[in-house]
C-alpha cells in the first residue's frame, strides 16, 4: 500500500506514526533529507517496546540478510530493524531484501530514504511492501510548514512576526528551521515580536523578494542590475533562480490567495503582478529561469556574461 502525506498532515493524523510499528516492511521516502532526524525519532519511539537495531544501508549485505533475517539471530526471529540512508543500498542487496519470499511477518523493518529516487518508486506497486512518501509543500503552504516546524520549539510568534518571517525568509525547511533555532536560543519560551527579528533574519547578498518584485513588475533593467550588483555566488544564484520560479508559479495561479483570511504584503504583490503577465510571457520566463538555475548548479562561468548581455538588451 502506498500513501502520500504533507508532513504536518502525517503528524496530525490519528493513525500517523503508528504505521512505524506495523509488522512487515515499510519504506519511507522524504522530499527533504533534513526531515530524517524528526522521522527517525518517531520511528524509535514507536518501536521502543521492542527489540530493534538501527543499521546504515551501506552495511547491509547479502550475508547480513542471511544472518539477521533468514536465520535466527541472537534475539530470535522477532527482532526489528531501522535501515537508514536506503538510497545507498546496493541494487543486488535491495533485490534480496525486498524479495517477496523473505518472511518477516512477525517483525518490523522500516527503510528510510533521504530522497524519493527511482529505487523507492520501484517499490510503490509491490503488494507485500508498504510505502509512505512525505511530499513537498505546495508553494501556497509555507505558513503550514512554518507552523509545523515551530511546534517542536518552546517559542511562538505574534501575528506581525509571523508575517514578517513569511515575507522575509525563503520558504524552505532549512531556512525556517535555522531561524527558529536561533530564536529559541535567544528568546526561549516566549512569544516572538516583530522587532526581535531585525537582528536575527540575515540579509543575504541577494534580496530574493526584491528581485522577485522587480521581475514581477517587468522591470527588466532593474531586475538584471540587482542580480549582477549583488556579487552573488553560484549557490546564491541557484537559490535565487529557484525562488523566482516559485514566484512565477504563484503569479500564474493566484487563486489560492482568495482562500486566505488576511493577505500579506507579499500576497497582495502577487495578485497585482498576476494582472500584468500573459501566459506565453510566463512560459518564456520559466524557461529562462530554469536555464539560469541549471547553469548556476553547474557553476558555468558564462552565466555572468549572459546575465550582463540580458542587461544590455534592456538598457
Amino acid at each position: 500500500m502506498h500513501s502520500k502525506w504533507k508532513v504536518w498532515d502525517f503528524y496530525s493524523s490519528s493513525s500517523g506514526t503508528s504505521v512505524f510499528s506495523h509488522f512487515g516492511i515499510l519504506c519511507v521516502g522524504l522530499y527533504d533529507p533534513l526531515l530524517k532526524n524528526k522521522i527517525l525519532i518517531s520511528i524509535k519511539k514507536e518501536l521502543e517496546s521492542r527489540q530493534y537495531r538501527h543499521v546504515d544501508a551501506k552495511d547491509i549485505t547479502s550475508e547480513w540478510i542471511d544472518n539477521n533475517l533468514k536465520s535466527l539471530s541472537l534475539f530470535g526471529s522477532d527482532e526489528s530493524f531501522i535501515i537508514t540512508n536506503m538510497e545507498n543500498i546496493r541494487k543486488d542487496v535491495g533485490e534480496i531484501l525486498f524479495d517477496e519470499q523473505l518472511d518477516i511477518s512477525n517483525r518490523t523493518i522500516v527503510c528510510l530514504y533521504n530522497k524519493v529516487d527511482k529505487n523507492f518508486k520501484s517499490l510503490v506497486n509491490k503488494k507485500h511492501i508498504n510505502t509512505l512518501q512525505i511530499i513537498a509543500p505546495a508553494f501556497w503552504e509555507s505558513e503550514q510548514l512554518l507552523d509545523f516546524i515551530v511546534g517542536d520549539f518552546s517559542i511562538s510568534f505574534s501575528y506581525e512576526a509571523r508575517m514578517k518571517i513569511i515575507e522575509s525568509v525563503e520558504h524552505t525547511y532549512i531556512d525556517f528551521l535555522n531561524l527558529i533555532s536561533k530564536l529559541e536560543v535567544l528568546y526561549p519560551a516566549s512569544v516572538i515580536e516583530v522587532n526581535q527579528l531585525d537582528n536575527v533574519i540575515e540579509k543575504k547578498r541577494v534580496d530574493n523578494f526584491e528581485v522577485a518584485r522587480l521581475m514581477g513588475l517587468k522591470k527588466s533593467k532593474e531586475f538584471y542590475r540587482k542580480i549582477l550588483g549583488a556579487n552573488a555566488s553560484y549557490d546564491d544564484l541557484r537559490s535565487l533562480f529557484y525562488f523566482l520560479q516559485t514566484h512565477l508559479l504563484k503569479i500564474s495561479s493566484p487563486d489560492f490567495l482568495y482562500k486566505k483570511n488576511k493577505l500579506t504584503k507579499y500576497d497582495k504583490q502577487i495578485l497585482d503582478q498576476s494582472k500584468i503577465w500573459k501566459s506565453n510571457e510566463l512560459d518564456i520566463m520559466f524557461k529562462i529561469l530554469r536555464d539560469f538555475e541549471f547553469r548556476a548548479k553547474l557553476k558555468d562561468p558564462l552565466l555572468f556574461h549572459d546575465l550582463n548581455k540580458s542587461l544590455l538588451k534592456n538598457l
